[in-house]
């Protein structure tokens, strides 16, 4: 019988393959007997995992997750308001085309970097993920108040807070799929409750809207006004309502209850795909999407009513996507390696 062909069996693994020896007369088969000794141990460790599923600890885990999400995610969802200001004062030379770069940026090492991040999750686990990630970050945020030329803020906010951002976005997320397995949707869904500004979007435009209120009287002109509203959010969505001529302040409004139905959708669908089905879920929300979108907005978009009515019903589809997208990643692997699938696969979202 040749060498590579010797039947493997868990007496010979047990027993032969530590022999003095063994590995130099029989070079072949020591290295199929190391694999199929991996291969048992990871399938027993796998089959023995189990998922708290709930607890202090587990609600803690999701806790810190959103803070760091409406730290992160929520900062760049809310980037207009530091370009409008950027633009008017320390970058008043270049266009708002150029200052978009730096939030451009920012996105691109946030998303893309989690390609590198995730394998690290899997074999590290997220403590000296979150501590290297906050340090910098915070760091970041401290220096961002200091910049005066454009290389500064490229710098500071666009690849240093892009960056740190990596770290601790893709951690707060991938860290829930070790808690949760039968609650995931709902966990996630909590999790990304604050996510591109859901909470974040809703408070923003409404502090924005009462900081018009204290300063109109140190405000030059109306029209100066009306193009910082629309810098202020242009980063967030698209801007439909000034495509009909609605006024500065329906569309401030329109923003504020498209988040609050987004942060609604993010929650709810979360719980829905627990019982329903994960993918089944993000596909019934699409299609709710796509519904709304064909039935309110593009022919009757407008009616300021039929707006209204249209702004939280989306709000609430593309929540529920947004929210369900990590979900369904979970769902094609294990819990020990969701940090690479997530990090690989928003890392071709940065090029979106």
């Amino acid at each position: 019988m040749a060498r590579d062909s010797y039947p493997i069996t868990s007496s010979t693994v047990e027993h032969q393959v530590h022999h003095p020896t063994f590995a130099q007369s029989h070079p072949i088969l020591f290295h199929r007997l190391e694999l199929e000794q991996q291969k048992t141990t990871t399938s027993h460790s796998r089959a023995d995992y189990t998922f708290p599923e709930g607890g202090s600890r587990a609600w803690l885990v999701i806790l810190g997750s959103f803070s760091i999400i409406t730290g992160t995610f929520g900062l760049i969802s809310s980037v207009g308001l530091f370009q409008s200001y950027w633009q008017a004062h320390q970058l008043s030379a270049y266009t708002s085309r150029d200052i978009g770069w730096i939030a451009a940026v920012n996105v691109f090492l946030n998303l893309f970097l989690g390609v590198q991040i995730g394998p690290l999750f899997d074999r590290y686990g997220p403590r000296w993920l979150i501590l290297a990630g906050s340090v910098v970050y915070v760091a970041a945020l401290v220096a961002l108040a200091e910049c005066k030329v454009y290389w500064h803020f490229m710098l500071v906010y666009g690849a240093g807070c892009g960056a740190s951002s990596a770290f601790l976005t893709t951690t707060a997320l991938a860290v829930v799929a070790h808690w949760f397995e039968v609650k995931r949707g709902m966990a996630t869904g909590l999790t990304f409750l604050d996510v591109v500004a859901s909470t974040g979007g809703v408070d923003c435009g409404l502090l924005d809207g009462g900081r018009e209120l204290v300063c109109e009287g140190t405000v030059a002109t109306e029209e100066e006004w009306g193009s910082s509203r629309f810098r202020v959010f242009s980063g967030r969505e698209v801007l439909v309502g000034y495509w009909q001529g609605f006024s500065s302040q329906t569309a401030f409004n329109v923003i504020a209850i498209l988040n609050a139905g987004s942060a609604f959708g993010r929650s709810f669908s979360g719980y829905l795909s627990d019982r329903w089905g994960r993918f089944n879920t993000i596909i019934l929300t699409l299609l709710f999407s796509l519904i709304v979108t064909f039935a309110l907005w593009l022919p009757f978009g407008n009616h300021l009513i039929l707006f209204y009515i249209f702004a939280p019903l989306f709000g609430f589809g593309s929540g529920s996507i947004i929210s369900m997208a990590p979900v369904c990643i979970g769902q094609l692997c294990k819990a020990d390696e969701y940090g690479q699938f997530y990090g690989t696969s928003y890392s071709l979202v940065a090029f979106a």
